[in-house]
C-alpha cells in the first residue's frame, strides 16, 4: 500500500506569515472614538490581512468599531464575504461554527428559510431568549455582540473554550480580539509581562491556570461565560457549569450515537476533511467515523521522526488502514532555531516543548494537501479519565518542575525553610515526598508565590479533592485550555480550522455524568469510550493504554544547550526574570546545570525567544500606510429584511 510521504520543509523554506491574527478585533468606548483609537485598531487590520485567503471588512459608530477577517476555511459553496453581521438593533462578530444552527433556526423562525451563516441565528436567538440562548448553541464559538442604542458589548465563548477571545478593560474603553497580541496592539499604556503566568507555566506546564494571558491586564473570556461591558462597568456570568456525576448513565448505544452525530456534523459539507491520527483510541474513533460519514474520502495525517515506523503518539500505523494516509516526516532541521522563532511568533507563548513544532508541521502538511478542516481528538482524555492512570507521571512532574528545577536554578540544597512555611509544605505533601528530600531555601518573594501555586495548581491535578472538584473539571480548565489554544493558533497559521467532536454538548455532558470508578479499571482508562468504540476500532487499539506524546530525539535539538548558556545573563535583564532565574549562579554553574538537563535548556531558550519576539512586535510603530485604510475597507453587510 502506497502512502503519501511528506517531507516537512527544512528551515530555509518560507513559512506562512508568523504573526497570529485575529478572526476579529474591536474596541468599545463610553464617550467617543478618537483618531488614535482607530489607528490602534488599524494596526490590528494590518495583521488580519496577513492571514492567508480571507476577506477583511469593518463597521463602526461613535462608540464601537470592529474589524473582521473571514478566513476561506469553509466550503466554497458559501460566500464568506457576504455573511451579514449588522442588523437594525445589533452588531455581531462571530468566530467558529454552530453545528445545530438549522434546527435552532426552525425553532426560532419556523416559516422562514434558513440563513447561509450562523450570525442571523444568534441575533434572532438573543432577541427571543436573551442570555439563555448560549447553552442552546452546540459548537465552537467566540462572539462579540454590540447594542448601538445602549453602548453595551457582550463577549461569549463556547462551553469548552475551543475558540479564544481576549479582552482588556481600561474603565472607559474595552479592547477585545481573538488574539492577545491583537489586544495589546490597541494598548494605550506600555505592555507588561505577566510574571505570575510565566512563573506558573514554568513550574507546572499544562496544569497551570489558563485564564490570564502572558500580559498584564489582558484576560480571556472564560469558557461557558458571558462578559458584559457598558460605560466602563464589566461583569461576568457563567451560562454553563460542568454537571455533577449521576447514577443514570448513557448506554453504549447512546454514546455511539453521540459520537457518530458529533463527527458527522463536523465533516458535513467539507470537501477534503482531515484527521490528525496517532493510532491511539481517540483519533482512531474520529478517523473511522469520519471516513464512514464524510462526503469525500477522509485524509489522515500522522507525524514520523525520519525513518521511525511510529506515529506522532508512538502507535504503529496499519499499512492498509487508510489509502490516503499522509506520513509527515520530520528531521533534525525542523527543530532548529528558525523553526522555534516561527512557531513562537504566532503561538503567543513560549514554545515550552519541542513537540509543539511537531504539531505545527502536521498543520503545514494538511494545508499542503488542500485540507481546510481538520478533526482532532482534543477533549477525550480530559472528559473520560485519560490522565487517571498517570498519577506516577504527575508525581514526576511535581518533582521535576517544583523541586529539581528550582533546586538546580537556585543552587540552594543547604538550609531549610522557616518553620511556618515548613508546616505548609508538610500539610500539602500528603505522600511525604519532602521528607525524602533536602529542603531548599528560597528568596522571600519567590517563596510566597511558590507556596500559593503549590496549593492552587499542581497538587489538585493529582489530588483534586483538595479543592472539592473532580479531576475532570480541573483538567477541563487547565491542560485542555492550553491544548485548544495551541490547536487554534497553529491552524490559523495555515488557514485551517480545527474541530473537536469530543467537545460536542452531548458528549461533554455525558462525560461529566460518569464517576471516576466508571471510567477506569485495572490498566485501562476511558472505559465508556472503549465499549462504544468496539464497532469502529480493532481489539489491539481497544486494549492499548494511553501513551504520552513522544518527543523528537534529543540529539536533534542539542543546540539549545550552548544557546541557553549564552543567553542566561541576557534573560536576567528582562523584567520579572529574577522571580524565575537565580542571579547568583556563576557561568560554570550554568554550564554544568544545562549540560545535564537538556529539557531545561530548551525551556530557557524558548523563553528567551518569546521575550525577544514580544519586544520586537510591541515596540514597532503603527505603519503610516494604515491611516487611510479605513475608507478602503468595505463595510460589513447588513441583514436584508
Amino acid at each position: 500500500m502506497h502512502h503519501n510521504r511528506i517531507a516537512a520543509p527544512s528551515t530555509h523554506v518560507k513559512y506562512p506569515v508568523p504573526m497570529p491574527v485575529s478572526t476579529f478585533a474591536g474596541i468599545a468606548v463610553d464617550q467617543g472614538l478618537t483618531t488614535e483609537d482607530f489607528m490602534r485598531l488599524f494596526s490590528t487590520a494590518e495583521k488580519l490581512r496577513q492571514c492567508g485567503p480571507g476577506y477583511l471588512d469593518r463597521w463602526s459608530d461613535q462608540r464601537f468599531a470592529i474589524l473582521r477577517n473571514m478566513l476561506a476555511t469553509l466550503d466554497t459553496s458559501r460566500r464568506v464575504s457576504n455573511r451579514p453581521v449588522v442588523d437594525t438593533d445589533m452588531v455581531i462578530a462571530f468566530n467558529g461554527k454552530i453545528y445545530n444552527y438549522l434546527e435552532l433556526w426552525r425553532r426560532l423562525v419556523p416559516d422562514a428559510p434558513p440563513p447561509v451563516s450562523e450570525e442571523p441565528l444568534i441575533l434572532e436567538g438573543f432577541r427571543k431568549y436573551g442570555d439563555s440562548i448560549w447553552p442552546l448553541l452546540d459548537g465552537e464559538f467566540a462572539i462579540a455582540l454590540y447594542h448601538p442604542a445602549t453602548g453595551e458589548t457582550r463577549m461569549v465563548r463556547d462551553r469548552a473554550g475551543v475558540k479564544p477571545l481576549y479582552y482588556a478593560n481600561a474603565k472607559t474603553r474595552l479592547c477585545f480580539a481573538s488574539s492577545a497580541m491583537a489586544v495589546l496592539l490597541q494598548r494605550t499604556t506600555p505592555p507588561q509581562l505577566n510574571e505570575e503566568r510565566l512563573l506558573s507555566d514554568w513550574l507546572y506546564g499544562p496544569w497551570s491556570p489558563q485564564r490570564d494571558s502572558y500580559f498584564l491586564g489582558v484576560s480571556q473570556v472564560r469558557p461557558g461565560h458571558v462578559v458584559r461591558w457598558c460605560a466602563g462597568c464589566l461583569s461576568e456570568k457563567a451560562y454553563w457549569t460542568p454537571p455533577e456525576s449521576q447514577d443514570e448513565l448513557c448506554s453504549v448505544e447512546d454514546l455511539q450515537e453521540m459520537l457518530t452525530a458529533a463527527i458527522r456534523q463536523r465533516v458535513r459539507g467539507v470537501s477534503t476533511p482531515g484527521v490528525f491520527w496517532s493510532g491511539g483510541l481517540d483519533s482512531t474513533i474520529v478517523a473511522a467515523v469520519a471516513n464512514e460519514h464524510s462526503d469525500n474520502e477522509m485524509q489522515p495525517f500522522t507525524a514520523v521522526y525520519e525513518a521511525s515506523p511510529h506515529g506522532r503518539n508512538g502507535a504503529g500505523y496499519s499499512e492498509g488502514a487508510y489509502p490516503r494516509l499522509h506520513l509527515v516526516q520530520l528531521a533534525p532541521s525542523h527543530f532548529q532555531r528558525p523553526s522555534l522563532e516561527q512557531v513562537t511568533a504566532f503561538l503567543e507563548e513560549p514554545v515550552w516543548d519541542p513537540v509543539f513544532i511537531t504539531s505545527f508541521e502536521l498543520y503545514r502538511a494538511a494545508a499542503t494537501a488542500n485540507t481546510r478542516i481538520v478533526l482532532t481528538g482534543q477533549g477525550a482524555d480530559e472528559l473520560w479519565g485519560g490522565y487517571r492512570l498517570e498519577q506516577a507521571w504527575l508525581h514526576q512532574v511535581w518533582e521535576e518542575r517544583s523541586v529539581t528545577t528550582l533546586d538546580a536554578l537556585h543552587a540552594l540544597f543547604c538550609g531549610r525553610l522557616d518553620k511556618p512555611a515548613l508546616d505548609i509544605w508538610r500539610c500539602l505533601d500528603s505522600d511525604g515526598l519532602w521528607e525524602r528530600r533536602p529542603f531548599f531555601k528560597l528568596p522571600e518573594n519567590l517563596k510566597v508565590q511558590l507556596l500559593r501555586r503549590l496549593a492552587d495548581n499542581i497538587l489538585p491535578s493529582w489530588s483534586a479533592s483538595a479543592r472539592g472538584i473532580s479531576e475532570e473539571v480541573w483538567h477541563f480548565g487547565t491542560i485542555l485550555q492550553r491544548n485548544l489554544a495551541q490547536e487554534d493558533r497553529m491552524g490559523m497559521a495555515w488557514s485551517i480550522e480545527s474541530r473537536a467532536p469530543f467537545l460536542s454538548n452531548a458528549i461533554i455532558d455525558a462525560g461529566f455524568r460518569y464517576s471516576a470508578t466508571d471510567k477506569v479499571d485495572g490498566h485501562l482508562e476511558k472505559l465508556p469510550l472503549r465499549r462504544a468504540a468496539r464497532q469502529w476500532v480493532s481489539d489491539e487499539v481497544l486494549q492499548m493504554p494511553k501513551r504520552s506524546f513522544p518527543e523528537p530525539p534529543k540529539a536533534w535539538w542539542s543546540w539549545v544547550v550552548p544557546t541557553a548558556q549564552e543567553n542566561y545573563s541576557t534573560l536576567l535583564e528582562f523584567s520579572g526574570m529574577h522571580h524565575i532565574l537565580c542571579e547568583q549562579l556563576s557561568a560554570d554553574d550554568v554550564r554544568v546545570l544545562l549540560q545535564t538537563n537538556a529539557k531545561l535548556a530548551w525551556r530557557l531558550t524558548a523563553l528567551s525567544v518569546f521575550l525577544k519576539e514580544c519586544n520586537s512586535i510591541l515596540s514597532a510603530p503603527v505603519p503610516s500606510s494604515v491611516v487611510g485604510s479605513l475608507t478602503a475597507l468595505p463595510p460589513i453587510p447588513s441583514i436584508s429584511r
